[in-house]
């Protein structure tokens, strides 16, 4: 069964319940759903739960309403409310706890790749040899 976005918008508005009703409309809500979609499906295991990949959406969503809205209100306001970096970690540290479980990669706190984490791989070694098969190919 297909995640239907809009489903989704009042819980993610339950995530956002210190942000006013009046400030952010559902329409900013399924925006930041659709680009949560984007990126949840880029990192998530294809083998992941439904459920799983719902509560992702969600989650990754509310750092994205949440981010607009500081963003608008800094506009309005000539300052970020007080708490806003407080709240976006927050946000991000609960959307990053249900990603860990089922992305193919290691991610950081800021929800990007941890690319330190894959600097201490080792390569991968690869060799080239002389073919078997004659350079004629009018042979085969």
């Amino acid at each position: 069964m297909a995640i239907e976005l809009a489903e989704l918008i009042l819980e993610v508005r339950r995530e956002l319940s210190d942000v006013p009703e009046d400030k952010i409309t559902d329409l900013q809500v399924y925006d930041a759903l659709k680009d949560a979609k984007v990126y949840v499906d880029l990192y998530a295991e294809s083998t992941t739960a439904e459920t799983t990949i719902r509560e992702c959406y969600k989650r990754v969503a509310s750092v994205y309403a949440y981010i607009n809205w500081t963003a608008i209100a800094e506009r309005d306001q000539s300052t970020q409310p007080a708490t806003s970096y407080m709240r976006v970690a927050f946000l991000r540290e609960k959307a990053l706890a249900i990603l860990q479980t089922c992305s193919k990669w290691q991610l950081d706190k800021d929800l990007t790749p941890d690319e330190k984490f894959y600097e201490k791989m080792p390569g991968i070694g690869m060799v080239l040899t002389s073919s078997v098969l004659p350079d004629d190919t009018s042979v085969l």
